[in-house]
């Protein structure tokens, strides 16, 4: 979250969100999973936000 408020308070910067699984996971499964909890989907990745000018 300081990433991201940090992205937003200045001017001319870049976010970088970078999303790795955690898990191999189907892609049908995964579909079926974010209908169902979208915020458990999110669960199943590592999710890291940085910036830079």
């Amino acid at each position: 979250m300081d990433a991201v408020a940090s992205f937003i308070e200045t001017p001319g910067q870049t976010l970088v969100v970078k999303v790795t699984p955690r898990a191999k996971v189907p892609l049908m499964q995964l579909m079926q999973l974010f209908n169902a909890d979208p915020e458990g989907t999110l669960a199943q990745f590592n999710i890291e936000a940085s910036t830079g000018l």
